[in-house]
C-alpha cells in the first residue's frame, strides 16, 4: 500500500527541486527491503491476542527493522530537496505534507513495535494516531499528489490552483 505512494513522492519531489532523485538505487533497494520484510511484520497485529510468547520477538524484530529502508527513503528525499530550486504548487505541498505526516506516525512505530510497551498501549488513541498518521502520510496525501499532478497531463484539463492550496491548508492541520 505505502510503495506505490512512496514512487509517487521520489517523482514528485524531483520534478519539484528540479533535481534527479539522490540516491536512486538505494531508494529502489529500500523498497525491496520494505516489501521483503513488509511479509514478516504482519503479526504486531498480534501480539496482545493470544500469540505464543516465543513467536513475539522475532515478529517484534521484524516489525522494527523495517524503519531502517524507510529512514534510507527519508534521508535520500531530504537530500533530493537539499539545494533545490523548490517550487510549491499544490502536488509538492501535498507531498511535503505526506512526508511530514508520515514521520510523525513513523516515530511513534517504535513503541508499538515493541511487545513491552505495545501490550499497555493497545487500544488507546497512541494506536490510533500512528495508523492514521502513517495511513494519511504514507498513501492519501500523495495519492492527492498525484491527483494534482497527472490528472491535467492525462485530461489537458487545468485545475483550479487555488481551490488545490485551500484543500492542502484545510487537510493538513487536522494532523497536528
Amino acid at each position: 500500500m505505502v510503495l506505490p505512494a512512496f514512487g509517487i513522492i521520489s517523482e514528485l519531489l524531483s520534478v519539484h527541486s528540479r533535481k534527479p532523485v539522490f540516491g536512486y538505487r538505494a531508494i529502489a533497494l529500500s523498497s525491496m527491503a520494505i516489501a521483503l520484510v513488509g511479509f514478516t511484520v504482519w503479526a504486531h497485529h498480534m501480539f496482545t491476542s493470544g500469540m505464543n510468547e516465543y513467536l513475539r520477538v522475532p515478529f517484534m524484530y521484524s516489525t522494527l527493522l523495517v524503519a531502517v529502508p524507510t529512514g534510507v527513503k527519508f534521508f535520500s528525499w531530504v537530500a533530493t530537496i537539499w539545494k533545490g530550486k523548490i517550487s510549491t504548487p499544490t502536488p509538492m505541498l501535498f507531498v511535503l505534507g505526506g512526508i511530514i505526516v508520515f514521520l510523525m506516525g513513523g516515530l511513534s512505530g517504535p513503541p508499538n513495535a515493541t511487545v513491552s510497551t505495545d501490550l499497555h498501549l493497545h487500544d488507546t488513541y497512541f494506536i490510533v494516531g500512528h495508523f492514521h498518521d502513517t495511513i494519511f502520510g504514507g498513501f492519501v496525501f500523495p495519492f492527492f499528489a498525484a491527483i494534482y499532478y497527472w490528472y491535467p497531463k492525462a485530461t489537458g484539463r487545468k485545475m483550479n490552483e487555488a481551490l488545490g492550496k485551500l484543500h492542502f491548508w484545510l487537510m493538513t492541520p487536522s494532523f497536528f
